[in-house]
């Protein structure tokens, strides 16, 4: 598509709006003529009359406030029908009014509210608010930027300007050279200072942009602020890149070759030996998507702690070191909660592409929301379309057509983005893409902020996790996994992982027993078999029941917010040494029971009967309580413990419990290794005659051991991948 000046029009409305603005005012800045609005519309007529929305406000601000050649909104309606066809826009009416109270003028509300009734309601609602100029102008700023006569190889107060690095709507930015500090600078030229010196001073931070210091230049009255030269570019040429390179051929090999082609560019030295960059170019693509984003949130969510709301979270925003390391810049149209809220959003605005549906109404002068109603969701939502675009190279919502008025079209695109990514969106995603990534980007970009992330440390755990595909698995299992499954009879299968092997135990030490004190008792048998019934009808119950007690508060608040609870997590760990416990105390107590209850029954049985029972009982009940400790522990760290995690990894402390449960496992495999040749050994020296007890209890120990250490080497592998994912800092560069 071109436009009347012969110019490729981009089909993106925001990109056409920006180019018109930008084309309108350099014809503003070279002639002190009025430019001839009409010539810099785009011919495409979906996006003619929010173009021409902007460019009133833009030949608003020169011709009133530069160049004292007013003009009034009737003109510009009898110049163009159009405008009022579906309704004079109340922004335009708000802009004029104000502007002209600026100049001095008397600009009485009520005359608008008349000459447009249609209007009045929103527009008294306007009228009323003292606003600063411009803030209804999407893209603000461009009619105030002066840089005539700026360019490379000039002085400017302290600094030798060397290579312009970009240009915006509020200002440009120079690769600079501060002579008193003999220093390589990014210096930022405009023409008003705004907060965002006060704003960035508040911030250091590994992953955002450093601030040095501000100035203005006694000749021109021009601000200078002037911060940490990083070298690598902006992102935005690797989401160019993105798109230009077909998904299979995407890795980081990618993000490191746009790096050397902006060094090289700007004369920079290649770093050599960089452990950052190899390990970059080593990683899948969706793994560099996590790796920029767990950054990027980390940063989000150090400013967010101080009350400064980015605002403007985009690929140009976002600065790369030689390394690939990500840093946040430009905070000029941020929000700062710790002011006043006039001065906090002083310089409100925005990318439109980028914005939360919250930003867009705030945006939307015929919606009630504002600026101050806005938090660090917001920023977690443009940060979640920032790198859903860099990962499949489109953004993850459908362009929304322009519907004659440009608030209608704003809520359009807000109720759009509620609705979540659209199918054609989901299209896109590499066939490599974790689940989990593309679940940590679908919260990102929930319609309501309720549904989000709670905060960027949150979200930047989640990024670090899916680096660590295993602990991801653990922490965070699909729906459909067994883990998932099996939480719905969580209790149940508790109860079998303790009960069965104490069975078993139970039924080899019947065998033995039978044997070798049982068939010596003669006619006292009898009183025996109702002793045996009355302790185990009491034994297991109870024993059943001091777990389940023990446990209840573990399985019946997963996924409840009382799951939060870090004790409780704790408790969870170690439900299977309670288990364990609650084993080798009942066998102990069964080894007493046992002869007390004959005895009193008045069976004859000797000493060495008694301690033959006590021996035998408590050796069972060793060697059962390592089955239930290992079964019990595995559950309960695979499929209870993820579901007190929840999304609260950011306040993740449980590295220590977590190394407890690990020494309770070498113990306990010790335990299980070693007991059963000590039972045989015991039995051989007893000069016991249960040779097929013995041999059971052989071949049976031998298998036990086997599994036991398989689910041991598991345990403890899915333990480190744990500590090692979540027990490193978010955003760290290692």
């Amino acid at each position: 598509m071109v436009n009347a000046d012969g110019h490729n029009e981009p089909a993106d409305l925001e990109a056409i709006l920006t180019a018109s603005l930008e084309r309108f005012v350099a014809a503003w800045e070279a002639s002190v003529e009025p430019p001839l609005l009409a010539a810099h519309l785009p011919e495409a007529e979906s996006a003619r009359r929010p173009v021409l929305i902007e460019l009133i406000k833009v030949d608003l601000e020169y011709r009133w406030q530069e160049r004292n050649i007013p003009k009034r909104l009737a003109e510009y309606l009898a110049e163009f029908p159009e405008l009022a066809a579906v309704g004079i826009p109340a922004d335009l009416v708000y802009e004029e009014c104000h502007i002209r109270r600026q100049c001095g003028f008397t600009a009485d509300p009520a005359e608008y509210v008349e000459q447009f009734p249609q209007q009045a309601e929103e527009l008294g609602r306007l009228l009323d608010i003292e606003q600063p100029s411009g803030a209804t102008t999407l893209e603000e700023g461009l009619g105030r930027t002066r840089f005539e006569g700026v360019q490379v190889g000039q002085q400017v107060d302290d600094f030798d300007l060397l290579l312009e690095l970009g240009s915006g709507a509020f200002a440009v930015v120079f690769l600079a050279r501060q002579q008193s500090m003999q220093r390589l600078v990014a210096l930022k030229i405009s023409a008003e200072a705004g907060p965002e010196p006060q704003i960035l001073a508040q911030l250091d931070h590994d992953h955002i942009v450093r601030v040095f210091d501000r100035r203005e230049d006694a000749a021109t009255g021009r601000h200078l602020l002037y911060m940490q030269y990083i070298a690598g570019g902006a992102l935005d040429a690797v989401v160019k890149a993105v798109r230009e390179t077909a998904p299979e051929d995407r890795n980081g090999t990618l993000l490191i070759r746009v790096l050397d082609e902006a060094l090289d560019s700007r004369g920079e030295t290649r770093p050599v030996g960089s452990s950052v960059r190899e390990s970059l170019a080593a990683m899948s693509w969706p793994d560099v998507i996590c790796w920029i984003g767990s950054r990027l949130a980390a940063a989000l969510n150090y400013a967010q702690q101080r009350g400064v709301l980015h605002c403007d979270v985009k690929p140009a925003n976002v600065l790369l070191t030689a390394e690939g390391v990500p840093k946040l810049a430009d905070f000029n149209v941020s929000c700062n909660t710790n002011l006043a809220e006039d001065a906090a959003t002083e310089n409100f605005g925005g990318s439109l592409v980028y914005m939360s549906p919250e930003q867009l109404d705030a945006c939307n002068s015929t919606h009630r929301r504002t600026p101050a109603d806005l938090d660090g969701r917001t920023d977690l939502f443009s940060l979640g379309v920032l790198l859903w675009e860099l990962l499949t190279g489109t953004k993850p919502f459908d362009q929304v057509p322009f519907r004659g008025n440009w608030g209608v079209t704003l809520t359009d695109m807000a109720d759009q983005r509620r609705l979540g990514i659209s199918p054609s969106a989901m299209d896109q995603l590499p066939t490599d893409c974790d689940p989990g990534l593309v679940q940590v980007l679908q919260k990102c970009l929930a319609g309501h902020p309720q549904n989000r992330w709670e905060d960027g440390a949150e979200l930047a755990k989640r990024f670090e996790l899916c680096l660590h595909p295993h602990a991801e698995q653990i922490v965070h299992p699909q729906p459909d996994s067994w883990a998932v499954r099996l939480r719905s009879c969580s209790t149940l299968c508790v109860i079998l992982l303790a009960g069965i092997p104490n069975i078993l135990a139970g039924v080899f030490n019947f065998i033995y027993n039978r044997s070798n004190i049982i068939a010596t008792l003669g006619d006292s048998q009898a009183a025996f078999w109702r002793t045996q019934m009355v302790i185990n009808a009491v034994a297991y119950p109870l024993g059943l029941g001091v777990l389940f007690v023990l446990g209840r508060s573990v399985i019946g608040t997963a996924d409840t917010d009382a799951a939060r609870d870090h004790s409780l997590r704790r408790r969870c760990l170690r439900l299977g040494h309670y288990a364990a416990l609650v084993s080798v105390v009942e066998w102990a107590i069964a080894g007493v029971a046992y002869p007390a209850s004959l005895h009193f029954l008045g069976v004859p049985i000797s000493l060495d009967d008694c301690l033959h029972f006590f021996g035998s009982l408590l050796l069972c009940g060793l060697i059962a309580a390592t089955y239930p400790f290992f079964g019990v522990t595995f559950f309960a760290f695979r499929v209870l413990y993820p579901g007190l995690l929840r999304d609260r990894l950011s306040s993740w402390n449980d590295a220590p419990a977590l190394r407890q449960v690990e020494t309770l496992a070498w113990r306990y495999l010790a335990l299980g290794a070693s007991l059963p040749l000590l039972a045989v050994a015991a039995l051989i020296v007893m000069q016991s005659e249960a040779r097929i007890a013995i041999i059971v209890l052989s071949v049976g120990g031998l298998f036990g051991l086997v599994g036991v250490f398989a689910l041991f080497r598991r345990f403890v592998a899915d333990l480190e991948a744990v500590v090692r994912a979540l027990g490193k800092e978010s955003g760290s560069l290692g």
